[in-house]
């Protein structure tokens, strides 16, 4: 006597291995594809923070500039003492 459900199980054990092989490769796929993005995220943040402290340094720039041409001819600098003088600290 042959038994239906048997006979049908035999012939699927094949597809379940493939279609677990499909799942896991996914689920590999779907890792790495976590791992590029949050690596991504990293690199943003740092391009963030360099341009942050880039704008800051150069505001300041243009600040210290303004301030020295604000104070008018009396702290220009001449060529003979550029060099004396003194270097202000830097922040």
């Amino acid at each position: 006597m042959r038994q239906p459900f048997t006979d049908g199980m035999r012939e699927e054990r094949g597809a379940v291995l493939v279609i677990s092989l499909l799942v896991m490769t996914l689920l590999v796929v779907q890792g790495l594809a976590f791992l590029a993005t949050a690596r991504t995220e990293g690199t943003i943040a740092s391009n963030f923070s360099n341009q942050t402290r880039t704008c800051y340094a150069a505001e300041a720039g243009l600040e210290s500039g303004l301030v020295d041409l604000r104070a008018g001819p009396a702290s220009t600098l001449t060529p003979t003492d550029a060099n004396s003088r003194p270097s202000r600290p830097r922040h």
